[in-house]
């Protein structure tokens, strides 16, 4: 609950400020969160290569896309 009514303090001291301000404010945010983020993130499409593969290990591939085929 203290850290929810610190938010609100420094909400309402940013509340002064011009638009240009603001949006510099939540840069410097962003780039603190951006630097402390877990180092897991993916940074390359090719790493999600296998991303899901568990979950059609037991689907025939060629009769499903038959099936997706039949809309009619």
């Amino acid at each position: 609950m203290e850290t929810s009514i610190q938010i609100n303090k420094i909400i309402d001291q940013i509340a002064i400020f011009d638009n240009s301000s603001k949006i510099s404010l939540i840069e410097k945010i962003l780039k603190t969160i951006q630097i402390h983020t877990d180092e897991k993130t993916i940074s390359k499409l090719t790493e999600l290569n296998g991303l899901g593969s568990n979950i059609w290990k037991n689907i025939d591939i060629e009769r499903y896309i038959e099936n997706e085929r039949q809309w009619d």
